[in-house]
């Protein structure tokens, strides 16, 4: 595969989990339940989720810097996002 369209569809696909974590983080907050083992199933759901993605991504040849990278910038936004939520 060219390497410009897989860096390509590593961005979107990192894009579309950064969406769906920041979603469970809404969520969390709009519910606001005393229930946490919902939420718990979730993060769980997306960890594993994540450990299956960077397994394909060593598959296909994808260096380990490109998914440092990748795992920072994940965890930046979704850092600063659930800051964000919470200071509201």
């Amino acid at each position: 595969m060219n390497d410009n369209k897989m860096l390509l569809n590593m961005a979107l696909g990192t894009i579309g989990t950064i969406l769906i974590l920041v979603g469970i983080i809404i969520m969390i907050e709009i519910n606001n339940s005393s229930n946490p083992s919902g939420y718990l199933i979730y993060l769980i759901g997306f960890s594993l989720v994540m450990v299956y993605i960077d397994f394909l991504e060593q598959k296909a040849g994808v260096s380990r810097k490109h998914g440092l990278i990748k795992l920072i910038t994940t965890l930046l936004i979704v850092l600063m996002f659930f800051l964000i939520f919470q200071l509201n």
